[in-house]
């Protein structure tokens, strides 16, 4: 992907979208004026790609035959609306694909209820036939020359009413898209419950979860977390050290630690804290989740771990990285009932990452 332009139609945005281009250290990304439609606010970024290409291409020829640009010399422009935050690599490739082929592309979805079309009076006119309609979603992507031309050619109808970049491409251009059957979490975050799913399907996305172990067959609390993150549909990865870089916007390490000494621990939890913060790409986040099996819960060793945890989320504050901790004692015969006790909280608090939760101490204790 060569160059990525945004248009930011809301005065109030602008500054907020500069902001994160400058945090995440996105050199493709260009910020444009929008427009008071979506069709303004798209052919604005068709004009700018216009005078931009032109510059690239100065005394360039594109390969022609017949009068014709070449298919694989024509440069396909994606359209992708910030609604649908979910679109990845392999739709994007899709829709692509498509387009070299059949010069448009979008991506749909099957209706999921039936359509009907009623008259001014809100009276029936008739149901339409539910399995020859798709939902029309993005990404969507263009030959070049067949956007330019249909932005060109848009009425002023068009710009103020419309929003199908695929129906301009047909009634201006005559191309017929190619429609690609998008997967079902490219949907349009519109309403309220489509934010709260969309909250969690973006910590299970953008989030990987590795456990430090060197013995991962014989640790009965590494397999059962594991299973209680798997459960969640969270990405887990068992490793006996941290990789050199991790990918995902959200890394969590969990360490466990068996009766550790004092000192022990908090050389392992500052260690692991540190190199968390080296793996990870500028603009990320991580969360150390640290889990300990104490010989005792007396009150003088809760409180050396409540003023580890307090440490922790200090060091991690600078570094982007969140810290709890969780210590456990439990009798011999109510082992495993403990372990799936805190494994299951503890892949809840992996999920939520709550910022609210670093520098907390979480204790569970089934002794009497």
């Amino acid at each position: 992907m060569r160059n990525i332009v945004r248009p930011t139609a809301v005065e109030d945005w602008e500054a907020h979208a500069r902001e994160l281009v400058l945090s995440y250290h996105l050199s493709k990304v260009e910020l444009i004026n929008g427009g008071s439609s979506r069709h303004h606010s798209i052919q604005n970024c068709v004009q700018h790609l216009q005078n931009h290409l032109l510059k690239r291409r100065e005394g360039a020829e594109l390969g022609k035959q017949n009068g014709k640009v070449l298919a694989e010399e024509e440069p396909i422009v994606i359209i992708q609306d910030a609604v649908r935050p979910f679109a990845d690599e392999n739709i994007l490739r899709k829709v692509t694909l498509a387009a070299k082929e059949h010069r448009a592309s979008g991506s749909v979805l099957p209706l999921v209820s039936t359509i009907l079309e009623s008259d001014s009076q809100d009276v029936l006119v008739q149901s339409l036939v539910r399995s020859k309609l798709r939902e029309s979603h993005t990404p969507q992507a263009f030959w070049w020359s067949t956007l330019r031309e249909a932005y060109q050619k848009i009425t002023d109808y068009d710009l103020i009413h419309g929003t199908e970049v695929l129906d301009l491409a047909l009634k201006y251009t005559g191309c017929r898209a190619k429609l690609v059957e998008a997967p079902d979490y490219v949907w349009k975050v519109t309403y309220k419950k489509d934010f709260l799913a969309a909250e969690t399907l973006a910590k299970v996305h953008n989030s990987e979860v590795y456990l430090l172990s060197s013995d991962p067959v014989t640790n009965k609390v590494l397999m059962t977390l594991q299973s209680c993150l798997v459960s969640r549909n969270l990405k887990v990865s068992v490793v006996p050290t941290l990789p050199d870089s991790v990918k995902s916007f959200h890394t969590s390490i969990f360490l466990h630690l068996v009766k550790p000494a004092e000192e022990e621990a908090t050389t392992k939890c500052e260690e692991t804290l540190n190199a968390l913060h080296l793996v990870s790409r500028p603009g990320h986040s991580g969360l150390l989740a640290c889990m300990c099996h104490l010989h005792d819960g007396s009150d003088r060793t809760l409180g050396f771990y409540r003023r580890l945890a307090r440490s922790l989320d200090t060091q991690g504050k600078a570094k982007k990285v969140q810290a709890f901790l969780v210590v456990y004692t439990t009798p011999k015969d109510e082992e495993q009932q403990t372990i799936s006790k805190v494994c299951e909280m503890l892949a809840g608090l992996i999920l939520d990452r709550n910022p609210q939760m670093s520098g907390q101490l979480f204790v569970i204790s089934d002794q009497d």
